[in-house]
């Protein structure tokens, strides 16, 4: 295994995303000053305004990068026993000899300096067109909604039990949670783009970028400042590959396969202003997807507390209504995937 090899990519990978925060904020300063094209980039501003976003959710959690815990946990399984090219000159520079509070602050300048310039000379975002393409909507028969919404209902409550009767026969921490992962995104295989395996539209993403920024950053910043405080906390030092995996999967499931065959039954807007409209979130996909999600859950009846197992019934239906959301603006399940992950990662961490 070339654990050398696999530390000094992290190590890079670290040290570009440092450089891209910290020269991006520079460039973007610079830029807007000489009103340089490239500085309105939505592209380049959107991803540094989510990088800066990441990295102050990590200083408000008092967490560790998770790449510089990764690149010293392969370190530890290298052989090398003197510092390298990479280490002397990337690994160094990053950890900088700074107070964790004076480096919390200086993040929260940058993030809001961004911030601010975004709104002020941020990308231009185009203006729904409001036009039909004047396809009619499908119409499907309330025999096979009623059909495909019991198979699904069986395929959400059902999965947790058959996963943990693998867990049993299979050997291995992990195993069950690569299955449920290569399951779910299986299914998502059938049909990619209406799963939103892709990117979705890039004209939605400018059209709702602080939109869905936003959705993306209140589930971490909730579970800092809630989940943080609790007494009893059900998913402290759960495994790499449940939080990971396991989250992925779900959102691949979830997001992608379940909301896709349910948009499939009752059909999208056509108008696109109307497909917009906040009374899209409240459609029936949006809220029998979020339902499904929290049936998921069931099996907690076995091991959590009563009155948490009410409270996990009702944040995960609000949480999965909540990230549905991204899902509805952009058409990918990207988004859903990122914030899942670090919202479980930070759950087992703080």
């Amino acid at each position: 295994m070339p654990w050398n090899l696999l530390a000094n990519a992290t190590a890079v990978l670290h040290g570009l995303i440092v450089a891209y925060i910290a020269g991006g904020f520079l460039f973007l300063l610079a830029g807007l000053w000489r009103k340089w094209r490239a500085a309105r980039n939505f592209v380049f501003r959107y991803t540094h305004l989510w990088f800066c976003l990441v990295v102050m959710v990590f200083e408000c959690a008092n967490l560790h990068c998770p790449l510089t815990d990764l690149e010293d946990w392969l370190r530890g399984h290298g052989t090398e026993t003197e510092a390298g090219f990479i280490q002397r000159y990337i690994t160094e520079p990053i950890h900088v000899d700074m107070q964790p509070r004076e480096l919390g602050w200086l993040m929260l300048a940058v993030l809001l300096g961004t911030v601010l310039l975004y709104f002020w000379r941020g990308p231009e975002r185009p203006e729904p067109s409001g036009k039909s393409d004047g396809t009619p909507p499908q119409k499907t028969s309330a025999l096979r909604k009623v059909f495909t919404v019991l198979g699904l209902v069986l395929l959400s409550a059902g999965c947790i039990p058959v996963l943990r009767k693998l867990h049993l026969a299979l050997p291995g921490n992990g195993a069950v949670s690569w299955i449920s992962l290569a399951l779910a995104f299986g299914l998502c295989l059938v049909t990619p783009r209406r799963c939103g395996l892709g990117l979705g539209e890039f004209e939605r993403w400018r059209r709702f970028d602080w939109k869905i920024l936003l959705v993306w950053a209140v589930p971490p910043l909730s579970v800092i400042t809630i989940y943080a405080d609790y007494t009893s906390r059900p998913y402290e030092d759960i495994a790499w590959h449940k939080w990971l995996l396991g989250s992925a999967a779900q959102e691949y499931l979830f997001t992608g396969f379940v909301y896709a065959r349910l948009i499939e039954l009752w059909g999208e807007r056509r108008d696109e202003k109307m497909r917009d409209d906040w009374r899209g979130a409240f459609a029936a996909p949006m809220l029998l997807t979020a339902a499904l999600f929290s049936l998921w859950h069931w099996p907690g009846v076995y091991g959590l507390q009563p009155s948490y197992l009410a409270f996990q019934f009702i944040y995960t239906f609000l949480g999965g209504w909540w990230m549905l959301n991204m899902r509805r603006w952009t058409g990918s399940v990207w988004p859903g995937v990122t914030v899942h992950i670090l919202v479980n990662y930070l759950a087992s961490t703080v």
